[in-house]
């Protein structure tokens, strides 16, 4: 972690508006404030807004969109929002969907302990079952747990899985693989084609762990393999089994996507909009998780526009399922997070706490993260992390992290956007749902119950 916060900080206030949580860095207890602020605002929401009707009768849903932003809990949430405010484009498709339906929180402690890792987490959400970290899909001693969409597809639903991340990495890895370390992609990819428990459709980054042989396999297994932006396109809603893998790694972030050429990687909207095609070609019901994976890099990095570009894209498939849901209403979307990633907050750090709308829009104006930028490694010697930082903000930025993160935390601190960690926090996250069965998600719960909600209503 990085470096304790001072002793004798104030905190600054600040007016909620839907889940916006804009803290300083010299709150006391950022971690309780953000938790109680949270609470209270999405109490509020779910009690001032009436949900729309859904289906006649409808308790249990036919099809399930699980939107998970990996690494999102509220302070990523509220820079969203507090952006969307800056950019005159409020509400975003996250309020929205909170004002049609539930609001709650989830906590996301795994097996051993308080902090949670994407494979724990999202083994909690796709199975049930807490388990301990870099796990998919298997209990603390290594058995095989069954996921909820492994439930879909035993009783004849279509099943996806689509992320800016590999195909194989922890989060979709969980509801469609069994195995007790999750760095293990090649047979994660192995166990998705050669076992046959992949999804209908996965789209997402990882070629490098789809050889040749494996994607000669999926093929003569029915899947129709596609590797760019204009195949994804092509592929009719009548094909069925579709493998997608549109990146050698992750698919870039949105700010490093070519914008010319026939290379160009699809965005995640773009991914969703043809799975959710594929998947409701026919009365048979469905369940699709889409996650927007590299939220969660971003995060990792320290790197706030990128984060943000990531965050953008992702309320943009938030809009198209909750679209998806006004023509359907027999379909429950849930959004939600694995963990927090990184400890953001919004803060000039330093009097007069002027974070401007001027300052969020810029945001969108950076061209490049600093990866795709090729930035990194150790700072020079005669590095000084008050002047790149700032005096005030240098204090929460002991030399560890000045060597792994130095250029990113100086440009997003330029932007009123710092970081309390590189690493995975153990803030609570909150969870939206609209649709049949969303009113389960209402308080505070563990992330256990949405696999164990989802399992049930998939497996009538």
């Amino acid at each position: 972690m990085r470096g304790e916060r001072g002793k004798n900080g104030r905190g600054t206030t600040a007016e909620p508006r839907g889940l916006r949580l804009v803290l300083s860095p010299l709150s006391p207890f950022p971690s309780l404030v953000v938790f109680s602020l949270a609470v209270a605002v999405l109490a509020g929401c779910s009690e001032s807004v009436a949900a729309p009707p859904d289906a006649p009768g409808a308790d249990v849903p036919k099809n399930v969109i699980l939107l998970i932003g990996d690494g999102t809990g509220p302070q990523q949430f509220g820079l969203l929002m507090d952006w969307a405010d800056a950019a005159g484009k409020s509400p975003t498709a996250f309020e929205r969907l909170a004002e049609a339906g539930t609001t709650g929180m989830l906590r996301t402690a795994p097996a051993e302990g308080p902090l949670t890792d994407s494979a724990a987490g999202a083994t909690a959400l796709a199975c049930g079952v807490s388990t301990e970290n870099g796990m998919i899909a298997v209990d603390p001693k290594g058995n095989p747990l069954t996921t909820c969409l492994e439930d879909a597809r035993a009783k004849g639903r279509h099943t996806g899985l689509v992320t800016t991340t590999t195909i194989t990495h922890a989060t979709p890895a969980c509801f469609a693989a069994h195995i007790g370390n999750r760095g293990e992609e090649g047979e994660i990819a192995r166990q998705y084609v050669h076992d046959g428990l992949g999804a209908d459709v996965l789209f997402g980054g990882g070629q490098k762990y789809f050889p040749g042989e494996l994607r000669t396999e999926a093929a003569e297994k029915g899947w129709a393999v596609v590797t760019t932006r204009e195949e994804l396109a092509a592929l009719p809603a009548g094909t069925g089994k579709s493998l997608g893998l549109f990146a050698p790694s992750h698919v870039p972030y949105l700010l490093d996507r070519d914008q010319e050429g026939e290379e160009k990687a699809p965005t995640l909207p773009e991914m969703a909009t043809k799975a959710l095609e594929i998947l409701s070609r026919d009365d048979k019901g469905f369940f699709l998780m889409v996650e927007g994976g590299r939220i969660d890099h971003a995060c990792h990095a320290n790197d706030a526009p990128a984060a943000l570009g990531e965050l953008r894209e992702f309320d943009d498939v938030i809009a198209l399922a909750a679209e998806f849901r006004a023509k359907h209403p027999d379909t429950l979307v849930i959004v939600t997070a694995d963990h927090e990633t990184g400890g953001l907050t919004v803060t000039s750090g330093r009097p007069p706490y002027n974070v401007s709308a001027q300052t969020l829009v810029a945001l969108t104006k950076v061209e490049k993260s600093i990866e795709g930028l090729g930035i990194g490694g150790k700072p020079p010697k005669d590095f000084d992390p008050a002047a790149k930082f700032g005096a005030f903000n240098a204090n929460f930025y002991p030399p560890v992290y000045w060597v792994a993160d130095a250029a990113a935390l100086e440009r997003s601190s330029r932007f009123g956007v710092t970081f309390s960690t590189g690493g995975h926090s153990t803030t609570p996250v909150p969870i939206v749902a609209a649709g049949p069965g969303a009113a389960v998600f209402s308080g505070i719960h563990r992330n256990t119950l949405v696999g164990k909600k989802l399992r049930e209503w998939m497996s009538k």
